[in-house]
């Protein structure tokens, strides 16, 4: 209403605590003279109260005001019913910062699971993939040391077997070939479980 806080029911009621009610402003002493009373006239406001609303703990929610063209006091009855409709407002404001407050609870309650979901998803996935990472390091360490040992033995059958041609020595060459041919065989076996094995992996960045 562009008038001053200072000098209103408003104002008056912030300050008692109460209910103030001004039944006449061009009687009321502490605003005669003052541009709020000019106001309150442009305005055709003669009169005026304002109820605070309370909760029910004792928190000041707000006010609720009634103005009227012409001097007036309310009566009892009419008090009765603004202190009826005063406990509503309260209650209904009460109640609804009570439910914005518990949304805004839900609602970081909510992201902080959401934060913490994602977290352990990905702690799980780089889990898994350390896992993967062991497990195909030992496979292929394990491989590798097989082959080693097959090429060793397969080295040593054919130098035998290479001694034995230059010594002219061939009624045993027999069994060295068999010897390498074992191992070629169990070589050609091997590669193939590891090839097998990387066909089964996705390697997609999620895993």
């Amino acid at each position: 209403m562009g008038q001053s806080q200072a000098l209103s029911s408003c104002a008056l009621a912030l300050r008692c605590g109460q209910r103030a009610i001004i039944a006449d402003y061009e009687q009321w002493p502490d605003i005669a003279g003052t541009e709020e009373l000019e106001a309150f006239r442009r305005t055709g406001i003669r009169a005026a109260q304002t109820t605070p609303l309370v909760s029910r703990k004792g928190a000041l929610l707000g006010m609720i005001s009634t103005h009227w063209g012409q001097p007036h006091h309310p009566s009892e009855r009419d008090l009765r019913l603004l202190d009826i409709l005063a406990r509503q407002a309260a209650d209904l404001l009460e109640r609804t910062h009570s439910e914005e407050a518990l949304r805004l609870l839900n609602d970081t309650l909510e992201q902080r699971v959401e934060e913490r979901t994602q977290a352990l998803m990905a702690a799980e996935a780089s889990l898994r993939q350390s896992q993967k990472m062991e497990a195909v390091g030992q496979l292929t360490g394990g491989i590798a040391h097989d082959f080693n040992n097959l090429l060793a033995g397969i080295s040593g059958a054919l130098e035998l077997l290479e001694g034995r041609m230059l010594q002219g020595r061939f009624s045993d060459l027999g069994k060295y070939l068999i010897a390498a041919q074992d191992g070629v065989s169990r070589a050609a076996a091997l590669t193939s479980r590891l090839l097998a094995f990387s066909r089964r992996q996705p390697w997609s960045p999620g895993d």
